[in-house]
This record gives C-alpha cells, structure tokens and sequence, in this order.
C-alpha cells in the first residue's frame, strides 16, 4: 500500500473511530445493536473505500473520505432519533439510511468505472438525449407522482419511493456541459451590447432555454419550487462560466426576480413560505412553528453543543430532512456546524479543482456544474435554516435522510472520481 493510501486509510479509521463514539453515546442501553450499526458502517465504507484504491477508482481520496464522514454524521443524528421514542415518527430511519448507503456505494464505485472506462467526453454527445431523459422523468411525477410536505415529486414502486428530481439535477448538468461546450464561444463573443440585437444571442439560447424553462414549468406543477432554485443557480453559474459575461447573470437575475414575483401571486404555499420567513414569531404554534424550533435548537446549542443524544431535534417537524443541520448545530454547537459547513467548502473546493484539471471545455463545465450543484444546495437549505433565505425544502447532501438524495449525491462523486482518473487529466 502506497503511502498516500495509507495516509487516507488511516484518516478514514479515525473518522469511524469518532462516530463509533457518537454511536456509543446515543445508543445507551442497546450496545449490541449500536455495535451492529457501527460496523454496517465501517463494513461499507472500508470496502468501497479498499476497491475504490485498488482498482484505481478514487484518484481523488478526499472526495470520498469526506461524503462518507458527512454520512456517519447524518446517520449518528438519524440514530439518535431512532433511539428516542417519537411515537413512531422516526422508527428505522436509520436503517434504512444505512441500506440507501449501501446502494449509495454501490452508486460511487459503478459511476467511477463506467466514467473511467468509456471516456466521459462521450457524455456530451448525447446531451439532447439527457435533456429528454430529465423532461420524462419529471414529467412521469404529474400524472403518476405522490406529494408529500406538499410537493408531488415522488414516484412510488410498491414499498420503494424515489424522487426523479434528485436525479435530473445531474442530467440537467450533463445537458448544459454538453451544450455549453459546443456553443457556448458564441456567447462568448456575442456583441458585447446583446441586448440591442437580441436575436442572434436568443438562436444560441434557444435550445438551452427551451430545456430550462420546460424543466421549471414541470417543477411548477410539482410545487418543486426549492429543486427549482438549484437549477437556475447552476444554470446562470455555468453561462457565466463559459461566457464570462456578468450582463447574462444580471438578466437571469432580473428574470429570477420576475418568476419570484409571479410565483408570489400564483401559488399560496410560496406566499406562506415568504411570510414565515419574515417573520415566523406570529404563528410560532402554526406555519412558523417549524423554523422557530430550529432557530431554538441553533441557540440552545451554543458554543459547543450540549452533546451527542443530549438534544431534543424530535422537536422540529421534518427534522430528519430540512432541518438536519438544526439537530447538529444543537448537539455539536456553532463549531460542530462550522466543522459541517467547512468539509462541505473542502468537498466543493476540490470538485473545482478537478474541474480545472480537466483539460478540456466539456470537463470543466461537467465538473465545476456538479460541484456548484452540491454547493448551491448547500447555501440554500442552511440559509433557510437560519432564516437568510426562504425555506425551500432541498435536502443537505449526503447528511439528510432520503435515498433518492443520498444515491445521486454519490453519483455525483462518481463522476468527478472517474473525470479525475481521464486521460486528459493533469493532476499537479
């Protein structure tokens, strides 16, 4: 074994070493089952982790080191739960958490190779091709889907439920790399007052723009307005990328502010969402109870938090999803949150590393895409956690519960590991 592979085995025992400690302490009283957690745990994660390196899957260590250590920590919070009795509310969330990261490595190890092994540059010729794909499968939740906190954006196979959306984020990537790479000098040297002659711009956008506004109208009709805000997000990052013209980020700005306003008129739950954010404290036992109680549970956690198990998350609705980063910040305090937010910077820093070590034009759109993507998603859902921003629902990547979350996280990982392991890649 290499040094460097020895390097990262043995930061990877330390991490399980820690959450072996945090199971510990939540699990009080049922050490057995707490022991079988923990080594599920390190089981699926060592082994990924073993083949991934021998194999040559993982490249890059550290974008698989810490997706697995921000796991452990959603699971030991999931675990928590399930230890408190919450009438049934959170029975086995943990478990089955653990079964969605057992595909979820599946997921990262099969992505890698199958990127590795047939050149990702090939993923944009078929960019039209994903754009459909994407459209399909939000298009199947309208007549078919489930809603659920009040949008219909899950599809059910008897016992298994997913959600499409989780999935065409990546593709929508896929398409805009694709598309992006091919013509987007045109909107690079566009005339530098396009807004005068429009048209010539529009035919480039047209194709682009069509697949975005048919992708938010389908989010419109889910009521899937948070996925919504994370594909205009990357959208405008990714045109301004290949464009460097800050006047495109303006105008999508100014059409952002329009679709907020529009959405404000036409849809209630977006009008409540608005005021709740304003301010939550006129209906702290109703439509604000939710965001008040997370902004307890961030106060009562002070500095250092009151300790692992020692909160009361069960208190906020929905905390297993929305409000995970709540019940961390609870229990590991403003550090343990900072600690959170920090792997998360590291995560993405190094997604765009990858991304500039490409080489090519395709490579540096698909990966700075997918790693703005987990980053945006981030600022989004902890912003509306502390109350800067409107909550929107979006999970937090690979610490929120749901599979459907968790297995396309991983995909993502996937795919930076196997565009890190290209031939055209210049580590260094």
């Amino acid at each position: 074994m290499k040094s460097a592979n020895k390097m990262f085995f043995l930061l990877l025992c330390l991490f399980t070493l820690g959450l072996f400690l945090a199971f510990a302490t939540v699990g009080k009283g049922k050490l057995l089952l707490t022991l079988f957690f923990w080594a599920a745990y390190v089981f699926l994660v060592t082994v990924a982790f073993l083949i991934g390196r021998k194999f040559e899957l993982f490249p890059e260590p550290i974008l698989f080191i810490i997706p697995v250590f921000l796991s452990g920590l959603g699971l030991t919070e999931l675990y928590a739960l399930q230890m408190k009795k919450t009438n049934g509310i959170y029975d086995d969330v943990a478990f089955r958490q653990m079964a969605w990261l057992a595909a979820s490595m599946i997921t990262v190890l099969a992505v890698s190779a199958l990127t590795r092994k047939h050149n990702y540059e090939k993923l944009a010729r078929y960019k039209y091709i994903w754009a459909i794909l994407g459209m399909v499968l939000l298009g199947l939740t309208i007549p078919f889907g489930q809603s659920f906190g009040g949008a219909r954006s899950w599809l059910s196979f008897g016992s298994l439920t997913i959600q499409p959306s989780e999935f065409v984020k990546i593709l929508i990537v896929l398409f805009l790399a694709g598309y992006l790479s091919e013509y987007g000098q045109y909107l690079k040297n566009a005339h530098p007052k396009w807004w005068i002659r429009p048209f010539k711009a529009l035919w480039y956008l047209g194709p682009l723009l069509f697949v975005w506004i048919m992708a938010l109208l389908l989010l419109v009709f889910q009521r899937d307005l948070g996925t919504a805000v994370l594909y205009f997000g990357v959208f405008l990052a990714l045109i301004y990328l290949v464009s460097g013209r800050f006047s495109y980020v303006v105008a999508g700005g100014l059409v952002a502010a329009v679709g907020a306003v529009i959405s404000l008129a036409a849809f209630d739950h977006v009008r409540m969402r608005v005021k709740i954010w304003l301010n939550p404290w006129n209906d702290i036992t109703g439509a604000g109870y939710q965001i008040v109680q997370s902004l307890f549970a961030l106060g009562s956690g002070g500095i250092l938090g009151v300790g692992f198990g020692a909160g009361q998350p069960e208190i906020i609705p929905s905390v297993h999803n929305d409000f995970i980063i709540a019940a961390i910040a609870e229990e590991l305090g403003l550090m343990g949150g900072l600690l959170v937010l920090a792997m998360f910077l590291a995560l993405c820093a190094r997604g765009l590393y990858v991304a500039k070590k490409t080489g090519t034009v395709f490579g540096f759109l698909l990966a700075s895409g997918l790693s703005l993507l987990l980053a945006w998603q981030v600022i989004v859902i902890v912003g509306g956690v502390v109350r800067l921003l409107p909550l929107t629902g979006v999970n937090l990547p690979f610490i929120s519960y749901g599979g459907s979350s968790l297995v396309s996280s991983y995909a993502t990982i996937g795919l930076l590991q196997g565009m890190a392991g290209g031939n055209n890649y210049h580590d260094g």
